[in-house]
């Protein structure tokens, strides 16, 4: 058996275990956008983690397009209708997405509407020199921000001409890119466009706009925090982790980035312009990135930065006790 097969049958062992507290069902019907119950559906349900991890697995969907999942633990989750993690992606099926609170009782009724759309994109490059290289590598990823788990990120499609095609992401989503540095240019995300208007930290459910103009932009002048971390008797703190997080807590799953000082303590980020929250997290052995745990702790001890374009942010961290 896989690796992934093993993992999916894990998490639903985990659901009917009887060493816990009694678990409920989430049951409903999957239909097309003709009403009628659409061809090779596969359905997953998922549940992320607070550390921005998650599991999930394969839910039977019947002839009539009905279902119900097994057992689950009271919490958030995404019940997914597309390509799973390990199915070949067809380009044209259509998708779905609902996201469900399963508290003290079964849920039922949930009703799954599939649909296919794709949004066209493009990559929008700000640079005083009209020469500079681009990325030699660019991608898009749509993040699921509300009950959100890795798997369920959707990544968009390259096109020709600096373009990119958004396929059936559903739900409230930002986007962000990930990038190659180009040799001799320096390049920052600075923002996502939608129809102009600035969505880069909004969660927007783009199967809403599929005619939209949608623009990723990058700059060359980014902005920067920078400063210093020292340990609770002020020596400077060599290798310390920084935990950039955002000011709005929605974000915090998908946003969440670390990094780590130098030897002195120091350090100097490039970021794009936004209100974070800052915290110093110590040292790990073999520089191993630390796990985070609840986000809300380490956001009560955080240190508030407001990062602006072509400005450099001062900010000076310590470590716990």
């Amino acid at each position: 058996m896989s690796r992934g097969a093993l993992l999916l049958c894990a998490f639903f062992a985990a659901g009917v275990s009887l060493q816990e507290a009694p678990r409920h069902t989430i049951s409903g019907r999957v239909v097309d956008s003709t009403g009628r119950v659409p061809a090779k559906v596969e359905l997953f349900v998922w549940q992320g983690a607070g550390d921005g991890s998650g599991s999930g697995g394969p839910v039977d969907v019947a002839a009539d397009g009905s279902f119900t999942t097994p057992p689950l633990r009271t919490g958030s989750y995404v019940l997914n209708v597309g390509p799973g993690p390990i199915s070949r992606k067809e380009p044209d099926r259509e998708g779905g997405l609902a996201i469900v609170e399963l508290g003290s009782a079964d849920v039922t009724g949930v009703s799954i509407r599939t649909q296919h759309y794709a949004l066209r994109g493009k990559y929008v490059m700000r640079a005083g020199d009209p020469a500079a290289k681009w990325p030699p590598y660019i991608h898009v990823l749509a993040m699921l921000v509300a009950g959100g788990a890795p798997a369920v990120s959707v990544t968009a499609d390259g096109a020709p001409n600096g373009e990119f095609i958004l396929r059936n992401a559903f739900g409230p989503r930002i986007l962000r890119p990930g990038y190659a540095p180009a040799p001799g240019f320096h390049w920052s995300f600075a923002a996502v466009l939608l129809d102009g208007v600035d969505v880069t930290d909004v969660p927007t459910d783009f199967s809403a706009k599929p005619d939209a103009t949608l623009e990723v932009v990058f700059t060359q002048h980014p902005a920067a925090i920078e400063g210093t971390v020292t340990t609770a008797a002020g020596e400077p703190a060599a290798g310390a982790w920084i935990v950039e997080m955002s000011a709005n807590p929605a974000l915090w799953r998908t946003t969440t980035h670390k990094f780590q000082a130098g030897r002195d303590g120091r350090f100097s980020h490039r970021t794009r312009p936004a209100r974070y929250l800052l915290a110093a997290l110590p040292a790990t052995p073999y520089q191993v990135q630390p796990i985070l745990g609840d986000l809300s702790v380490l956001a009560a001890r955080a240190t508030p930065v407001t990062a602006v374009a072509r400005e450099r942010a001062s900010v000076e961290l310590r470590l716990p006790r």
